[in-house]
């Protein structure tokens, strides 16, 4: 990396020597698709810059921004990084949250974590404005050209150190508020050098992704790693992938992708709603693709066996889904196994757990007993803590001393994950310190329990989580929260994805039909589904409930003191389970009780 930029404002003034046949192509919510070259971007987002610095904004600077996948949100995170500032990336409104309540929400990080700005995309196009405060914060605003804008004479970078903030990236939050991750220039770049070779990802590379941006594995692994390679990127918004699944597939397949990411859920997500039939009537090829990185939750290994014997047939070879680990406070990846390598697996507990590869570059991995030195580490196969070091980790948590003392300590990031090493040097991780629960003298894990409640047929797929809450007479209670299923839901799904595929051989106005038509499903299923109908819910916990006790009981030996349905499971925006948001749930519904 000696040779490469040094800081990320340099990374971005180098994309001004990137040839102009490579780009960024964006397709947004309603499928319609947009070519920016990298050069062109640079420009936009060299011009942007200059104008921050106008503004007053110097080095060093700390700014919201919210992201979404679109061209303001990409030009203003690049002026920024130009400019010298610090984005601290953050989401945009999600479905049904009105304009005033995602600005609370803005005003409330922005104050929380003292920062100086936030840049919000708006205005008038090309240009940078004030537009009052948010919050303590200066607002500005921003909006992409329209038309390509005039290149200027191209100015150095801004002088920065290379060990100083460069990024503030937040965590996925699931035991509580989301914490700001710091990352130095140094780190990002490091890990993107790790990305970068972990997937052989060259100039003649393509990288599809659906991930939102505001998401480590969106950020960093997607648009920061096709930065540092120069080569082809395509973006879809992620309404792409909820509302058509295939959307994904035919992406990979229009633009030849060799590489993408997704979670577990989302293979198995594609198995369940994309039919056979609808797959081969797309005469999709996917012989170029050769890795499917699958993290930011639990990987499950029956699930990448099915996806990647599904595609089989339309040229996705055994070994191309890699179950990988990473987290924000390691800027993104840690380990991966290598191109080409099949699911190799172990069984611990009872409980078949993947390989998620050796650690890269000079990363550093060790298990020990939670609380205990690193130098006490455990022998190869025992499970414990794991434990991380390197060039790509955060030096703390933004403005949270007392979080960065907890989980910093003695140059080691205490994770608070739970795995193994095996023999090979091979990483497999088990679960997460939080989710280990001690029932009747043995340990479960939660996600374990999870997996087997999502066997039974109302279940929805990832939408069920096991929780210890106290009783009042000091003991613990073990509690599952379900989100059920329902067919007519389901069957509305299926139907409308069958005519939205019907209706797009009619050109724009069928697709445009179509589209309307998963919307319309979408919102029916939740009305007439009645998955969220309280009254609905209380009828069927008596017999979904004794459903659920005599399934666990089977085949984990395991009673519930209590089964509650849910209308909606709380989850971070990456699709992890917010747990203490889920014993809070627990607590309430207790309470409903009395």
């Amino acid at each position: 990396m000696s040779s490469g930029p040094s800081t990320l404002a340099e990374l971005v003034a180098g994309l001004r020597q990137v040839p102009e046949d490579r780009g960024l192509t964006l397709v947004d919510a309603a499928f319609r698709e947009s070519r920016w070259s990298w050069r062109r971007i640079h420009d936009e987002a060299a011009a942007a810059a200059r104008r921050l610095e106008e503004l007053g904004l110097r080095p060093g600077a700390r700014v919201l921004l919210p992201l979404e996948t679109n061209a303001d949100s990409v030009v203003s995170l690049l002026a920024l990084l130009r400019a010298g500032c610090v984005p601290a990336t953050a989401p945009p409104a999600h479905l049904g949250q009105s304009a005033a309540g995602h600005r609370r929400a803005l005003e409330e990080i922005a104050d929380r974590h003292e920062l100086d700005a936030a840049l919000l995309p708006g205005g008038s196009p090309g240009r940078v404005e004030e537009n009052g405060r948010l919050g303590g914060a200066r607002l500005l605003r921003l909006a992409a050209s329209e038309r390509a804008p005039e290149p200027a004479t191209p100015e150095p970078p801004p002088a920065i150190d290379a060990h100083g903030l460069a990024l503030v990236q937040f965590s996925s939050g699931t035991t509580r508020s989301p914490k700001g991750v710091e990352l130095s220039h140094r780190a990002v770049l490091s890990n993107l050098e790790l990305c970068r070779r972990a997937d052989a990802r060259e100039v003649d590379a393509v990288h599809v992704s659906w991930l939102p941006l505001y998401h480590d594995m969106g950020l960093v692994g997607s648009l920061l790693t096709s930065l540092h390679a120069g080569h082809e990127l395509v973006l879809m918004d992620p309404a792409c992938f909820v509302l058509k699944p295939v959307s994904w597939l035919e992406a990979l397949s229009k633009h030849r992708a060799t590489s993408t990411a997704a979670p577990n859920f989302a293979l198995a997500v594609t198995c369940e709603r994309v039919p056979d039939s609808q797959l081969r009537r797309r005469h999709l090829d996917l012989s170029r693709l050769r890795s499917v990185f699958n993290g930011a939750e639990p990987v499950r290994p029956w699930t990448v066996r099915r996806f990647e014997e599904r595609l089989r047939e339309h040229g996705l070879r055994p070994g191309t889904v890699r179950p990988v680990y990473g987290l924000a406070e390691a800027t993104l990846i840690v380990t991966a196994p290598e191109e080409g390598t099949r699911l190799e697996t172990r069984e611990v507990g009872g409980l078949e757990v993947p390989s998620v590869g050796r650690p890269l570059g000079d990363t550093q991995v060790r298990i020990c007993r939670p609380g205990e030195s690193p130098e006490a580490q455990l022998p190869a196969g025992e499970v414990g803590e794991i434990l991380l070091r390197g060039s790509s980790l955060s030096s703390g948590y933004h403005r949270d001393a007392e979080a960065t003392a907890a989980s910093f300590r003695e140059g080691w990031l205490r994770t608070g994950d739970l795995g193994l090493l095996d023999e090979k040097g091979r990483l497999h991780v088990t679960g997460r310190l939080k989710d280990l629960l001690f029932v009747a003298g043995r340990n479960y894990y939660a996600h374990e329990i999870g997996d087997v409640v999502d066997e039974l047929p109302f279940a929805r797929k990832g939408h069920s989580h096991a929780v210890a809450v106290p009783t009042a007479s000091g003991d613990e209670e073990l509690v599952v929260l379900l989100a059920p299923s329902h067919g007519l839901a389901r069957a509305l799904r299926r139907g409308a994805e069958g005519l939205a595929d019907r209706l797009s051989g009619l050109g724009a106005p069928g697709r445009a039909a179509g589209r309307a038509a998963l919307i319309g499903a979408v919102l029916l299923g939740r009305l007439a589904g009645g998955e969220r109908d309280p009254r609905r819910l209380a009828k069927l916990a008596p017999r979904l409930g004794g459903e659920v006790r005599k399934h666990l009981q089977r085949e984990l030996g395991l009673a519930p003191d209590r089964v509650e349905l849910v209308a909606r499971l709380p989850k971070t925006t990456s699709g992890k389970v917010l747990r203490e948001a889920c014993r809070q749930l627990a607590l309430e519904r207790r309470g409903a009780l009395r």
